[in-house]
């Protein structure tokens, strides 16, 4: 009976041993830190239109692509937030059915550096004096950090699963996709691994977003995919998110009615990388 009561023990103590303790997990911003990353946010509609005894279906794809070195001018110490942000690369890639080649609609903003701030959760960007701003990107800059809130406030551990106050990211994933703000985000860390020389902690995310679009058309949105988090630097390396959208409604006036149905894949993808250039290098070539 000791000896087998022993085994039990030891074999207790090795399992305990292998497994990770639970630790806290925040984004931590420093100040005098160089990051390069590269957001691609796609989506490709098949939009079905009935209209009486007619029928007819459109397809479109949209694709936005920034690419962009962040300064951290002031971080990590509670007191807000500023980045000064230069864009490498930021442009927009659409294509329709009949269209042979996509249009390709690039920023004025490619090659220039915007600052953003952020106090109390509320974010400004300002562009350089002279350059036309895009308006979108009041909408959208910060998409990365905001990933921090998929984190709750307890320790956790390898195994665990959760619900993440994901109202940020919806509200700039919506900028992009049309998808609605409602939403719920579940979470579950899967283990520690190894990614592309970092220490990281893997997650898997399943993401549901709800909304209307034009007062007229009810969307859903399913994204999921795994999100990797440098333990070491704490700091997000890689988010890749892949999904379906579906749209639904009626357009009623004028007359007569029209009755669409579109649906297509979706997908999200963050890269974050310690910056290797200055941030104030001219923006690359295509």
């Amino acid at each position: 009976m000791t000896r087998r009561f022993l085994t039990v023990l030891l074999l207790a103590l090795a399992v305990s041993a292998e497994a990770p303790a639970p630790r806290k997990m925040r984004l931590r911003l420093k100040t005098g830190d160089r990051l390069s990353v590269t957001i691609v946010v796609s989506s490709e509609i098949t939009m079905t239109t009935r209209q009486g005894d007619r029928t007819s279906s459109t397809l479109e794809s949209v694709q936005r692509t920034e690419r962009f070195v962040d300064l951290l001018q002031h971080a990590g110490d509670g007191t807000g937030l500023r980045i000064a942000r230069t864009y490498l690369k930021l442009f927009t890639k659409v294509k329709g059915v009949e269209d042979e080649r996509p249009t390709i609609v690039q920023s004025p903003l490619t090659g220039r550096t915007v600052e953003i701030s952020e106090e109390q959760r509320r974010r400004k960007v300002v562009a350089e004096s002279g350059v036309p701003f895009d308006e979108f990107l009041a909408r959208t800059a910060g998409l990365e950090i905001d990933w921090r809130d998929i984190f709750p406030e307890g320790a956790i551990a390898p195994g665990d699963r959760w619900t993440a106050d994901a109202t940020a990211l919806a509200r700039r994933v919506d900028a992009y996709f049309g998808s609605g703000t409602n939403s719920r985000m579940r979470v579950r860390y899967e283990r520690d691994v190894e990614y592309q020389g970092f220490r990281c902690a893997k997650l898997y995310v399943d993401w549901d977003l709800e909304g209307m679009r034009d007062r007229s058309l009810s969307t859903k949105m399913i994204l999921a995919g795994d999100v990797y988090f440098d333990l070491d630097h704490e700091r997000f390396v890689e988010i890749d998110l892949a999904g379906t959208q579906v749209i639904r409604g009626a357009i009623l006036a004028p007359a007569p009615p029209r009755i669409l149905k579109g649906e297509g894949p979706v997908s999200l993808r963050i890269s974050v990388r310690p910056a290797s250039v200055d941030a104030a290098v001219p923006a690359e070539k295509e």
